[in-house]
């Protein structure tokens, strides 16, 4: 097969256009021209598959597209996974009983600690820089890596990032927090982006990690999507591209499939196009999943529930629980004064299903939204896989 570059046609280019559809590569249609789109699918592989990213298919590039794939999987490997644990700051001492009692299983602690200011500050949350957590993570050999939110408000993260004295301001705090609280990174959870600081989003983050350097992590936590939505504000304006190739690790959140109206949290086929998808545009190596272990009441409108108080609402009202492993337990019920309730949560079965998906894509690891009052056999299910 001839080399096969940015402006050649014919039914070669086509064939590479077949195969990088294969691995889920969005290009339509197939018309056996090598542009602009082609040629981005091309040096996204080779980001992925750790090639030379020239957007020139050779030899190499053109034997790896020909690999054997089915539904963008690739066996698992025989390496453990890592498993973070996020931690809220409202509900620390249950999430942390837990993690004390299952620190086995956790490489990874990452506090929900800290809040971005329009002002570039930091704003830090009760029970922050628990120097309890930091001396248990130590003993254990987990790395404490908190998080920093923008409690979805799009306009901080746009006058901090988009304002160059206000943006290295806001970096150098974060490395002063690092490196007074001696962290092993920091993650950063900016949500509901507006779409035109897409690019400056990742310029932040390059800068911030170039800042921290080598020895301290970059971690990006961002909203879940099942394809490009480049003209998009909210919860899916983030460039997973982009943003992959300069952190050292990307959270995806896998949950609240179903917000408005009751349904699954997190139901197994739409977590696994989210991933298909992802594993596209950010190298496998630096991907944990962000999975749930918590459930929501729907009556008039939705309440968060954790495991405990899904099945103790269960008993109190003699509901039958429908086991569903693609999407979570589920059940209905009447309350006291008459009204209809239906609730969906994540108990242990339906989480295997979820760590089964990450496994086929031999994904870098999971990330746990929240341990605290969770099915305790969820850590059964980690240590078995």
């Amino acid at each position: 097969m001839r080399i096969l570059k940015q402006g050649m046609r014919g039914s070669e280019v086509a064939l590479v256009q077949t195969r990088l559809i294969k691995w889920g590569y969005k290009l339509d249609p197939i018309d056996g021209i090598f542009g602009r789109i082609t040629l981005d699918a091309v040096i996204q592989f080779q980001n992925t598959h750790r090639l030379k990213p020239d957007g020139i298919v050779g030899p190499v590039t053109y034997n790896e597209l020909q690999k054997n794939i089915v539904e963008n999987q690739i066996p698992p490997t025989a390496r453990r996974g890592t498993v973070a644990g996020w931690i809220p700051y409202w509900l620390q001492n249950e999430a942390l009983a837990v993690i004390q009692k299952n620190a086995d299983v956790f490489t990874t602690l990452s506090p929900f600690w800290y809040e971005l200011t329009s002002e570039g500050d930091l704003i830090v949350f009760p029970n922050a820089e628990d120097t309890t957590i930091l001396r248990f993570a130590k003993n254990y050999g987990m790395a404490v890596i908190p998080l920093i939110a923008n409690s979805y408000n799009s306009q901080p993260v746009s006058t901090v990032l988009n304002d160059p004295a206000l943006r290295q301001k806001h970096i150098q705090t974060i490395v002063k927090t690092v490196f007074r609280m001696g962290y092993d990174g920091i993650e950063i959870d900016y949500e509901n982006l507006f779409v035109t600081d897409k690019e400056i989003f990742v310029r932040f983050l390059r800068e911030l990690k170039a800042a921290l350097g080598m020895n301290k992590k970059v971690v990006a936590t961002l909203m879940a999507k099942t394809k490009s939505l480049s003209n998009t504000s909210g919860a899916t304006a983030h460039d997973y591209y982009g943003i992959g190739q300069v952190v050292d690790t990307v959270r995806i959140m896998t949950y609240d499939y179903s917000w408005i109206t009751p349904g699954p949290i997190a139901p197994a086929d739409w977590v696994k196009q989210v991933l298909t998808y992802a594993v596209t545009l950010i190298p496998r190596e630096k991907l944990e999943v962000g999975l749930p272990t918590y459930g929501y009441d729907w009556e008039t409108r939705k309440t968060s529930v954790s495991y405990q108080v899904a099945i103790n609402t269960a008993d109190m009202y003699s509901a039958q629980i429908m086991e569903d492993l693609q999407n979570g337990p589920h059940y209905t019920y009447t309350d006291t004064i008459g009204n209809p309730h239906e609730v969906w949560f994540t108990n242990s079965l339906n989480f295997k299903t979820l760590v089964d998906i990450a496994q086929q894509l031999n994904l870098r690891g999971i990330a746990l939204w929240h341990p605290g009052n969770d099915d305790p056999k969820i850590y059964d299910v980690i240590r078995n896989s």
